[in-house]
């Protein structure tokens, strides 16, 4: 199944922002599973960009245990597609959100996409320097949630990234 995408550029700029949105160019982009969609591990679902924190913890969350994930708005847990407007000001403000919430710093790919003929936006995410913090707490992916990080697994994750850079 494919999925029509407005995909733009990942250019960093002085601000970390993501290009402006009205540059976007059209890409075809191939979905690897069924709809409707699902949580897992790697896949976070959320309704609109009013659960945008939630949705920077969840990015961490799959960070910090699978180094990648997606993260669509527009889409319930349960996977109906209800659509989410992708304005200019929408973009900016989900980039900036990630940017500014979560620490080391990562640069997603954010696509306009059409699912089931709804407008929908898919956040692509990728990052090896973990552990990853968003508002200054530790989270790791269980199933389809996101759950803070102990002190022990905190040392624990910090640990095997030290021996990653050292071997």
């Amino acid at each position: 199944m494919y999925v029509s995408c407005y995909a733009g550029e990942n250019i960093k700029m002085e601000s970390n922002m993501m290009a402006d949105p009205s540059d976007f160019v059209i890409r075809e982009k191939k979905l690897d599973y069924e709809l409707p969609l699902k949580e897992n591990e790697t896949i976070e679902l959320k309704r609109s960009t009013s659960e945008l924190k939630e949705a920077v913890i969840s990015i961490v969350a799959m960070l910090n245990k699978h180094h990648e994930g997606e993260l669509y708005f527009g889409v319930k847990d349960d996977g109906t597609v209800l659509g989410q407007e992708p304005g200019r000001k929408t973009l900016r403000d989900i980039s900036r959100a990630i940017s500014e919430g979560i620490e080391p710093a990562i640069h997603p790919f954010i696509y306009h996409v059409d699912i089931g003929g709804k407008k929908c936006i898919l956040v692509e995410f990728a990052g090896n320097n973990v552990p990853y913090f968003p508002y200054g707490r530790a989270y790791m992916r269980v199933a389809d949630e996101d759950r803070r990080l102990s002190i022990h697994g905190l040392e624990s994750k910090i640990g095997r990234a030290s021996c990653r850079e050292r071997g």
